[in-house]
């Protein structure tokens, strides 16, 4: 579908690029914006990452949810765990996501050296 010249990406994309952002083909007799041609914002490798990253967190959060909302049974040693490794698969899904949208800070990087925990 179009998204139209509002949406903040393709916006972002022409300002960036410096691009006009109408297309006229004589061939076609018709004008086109530059992102109708289907064309990624980003690398296939950034792209991949995200989508890892937002299928790992997915699939952590639906055993939550399987626990939590649908009463599926855990034992309580094992709560802990579960509720780490969603924390942890959200952290990464969150730097893939920030990277994809081209803002991504310091806050990728995480604390580094003593404060690390061998325990992930």
């Amino acid at each position: 579908g179009d998204q139209g010249f509002e949406s903040p990406m393709r916006y972002h994309h022409v300002l960036r690029t410096g691009a006009s952002p109408w297309r006229f083909s004589a061939f076609e007799g018709s004008c086109s914006l530059p992102w109708e041609d289907d064309v990624p914002f980003v690398d296939k490798a950034t792209a991949s990452t995200y989508r890892e990253a937002w299928e790992a967190w997915q699939k952590q959060l639906e055993h939550i949810h399987r626990i939590f909302l649908d009463g599926e049974k855990i034992r309580p040693d094992q709560i802990k765990g579960l509720l780490g490794r969603e924390a942890r698969a959200k952290t990464a899904y969150d730097a893939a996501r920030r990277r994809l949208l081209g803002i991504d800070s310091a806050l990728d990087e995480g604390p580094a050296g003593e404060g690390d925990n061998p325990f992930r």
